[in-house]
């Protein structure tokens, strides 16, 4: 626990500075690119399977959806249309079809059958409206609260889990039990000033309305069989 401790104010602190540390920033950049590179295949088997209208896409730690085969990743060869991240993402489940269990998660569209390695989780939250809603995918929101903030014991990243915005609009990723999203960087390093460690060891977010204890990841949301190694940057 008390490397856990350790992790987690590491990455708070790194969080908390990354815009005043533009050299750290491309290291964890090329250690993502690198990683990447190692995730894609030859093109003979995405030409393969693109006849039977199966494909293969990874998303990165800022929520960017990209072909697998793309190379250099990057913001310009992201998908961006927001119509289709967000039936992409709202289509999104956990692969329980049987075929290419390397890739954890599946998104159905028609008689497409879509393939997802995520460096970590497949859901990131990219921005914080002044309303005060997580977004992901194209333009999807979730409703941001103290309490529902997870970090890694692993990595020390921080998450918010994911709602349905009302009972009957449950997505399939809920739907197949409690999931949560990464919150990006850049937003979590706002996020992370609002976050204390007390001295009985708990970890805290306090604000002018009051103050939640900032649990675990559940084990089973973590990426470590799937997603990006952790890194020693």
């Amino acid at each position: 626990m008390l490397r856990t401790r350790q992790l987690i104010r590491r990455d708070l602190a790194r969080l908390s500075n990354r815009r005043c540390a533009s050299s750290n920033g491309d290291d964890e950049t090329r250690y993502i690119e690198e990683w990447q590179a190692t995730c894609i295949r030859p093109n003979s088997f995405y030409e393969l399977h693109a006849s039977s209208r199966t494909y293969f896409y990874s998303v990165d730690l800022q929520g960017r959806l990209f072909l697998e085969e793309t190379s250099p990743k990057n913001i310009a060869t992201s998908l961006k249309s927001d119509k289709f991240l967000d039936f992409f993402f709202s289509q999104l489940r956990p692969n329980k079809t049987g075929k290419f269990e390397e890739y954890p998660f599946f998104s159905p569209c028609g008689k497409e059958s879509n393939y997802i390695r995520p460096a970590c989780l497949p859901i990131v939250f990219h921005d914080l409206t002044p309303s005060n809603s997580l977004v992901y995918a194209g333009t999807l929101l979730q409703k941001f609260h103290p309490s529902n903030l997870r970090t890694s014991s692993l990595s020390g990243r921080i998450f918010h889990r994911l709602f349905p915005s009302s009972p009957s609009k449950k997505s399939r990723m809920q739907k197949s039990g409690e999931s949560y999203g990464l919150i990006k960087s850049s937003i979590a390093g706002k996020i992370a000033e609002n976050i204390f460690f007390k001295d009985d060891g708990g970890m805290y977010y306090v604000d002018d309305e009051g103050e939640w204890e900032v649990g675990l990841l559940p084990d089973d949301q973590e990426s470590v069989s799937w997603g990006l190694p952790s890194s020693s940057i």
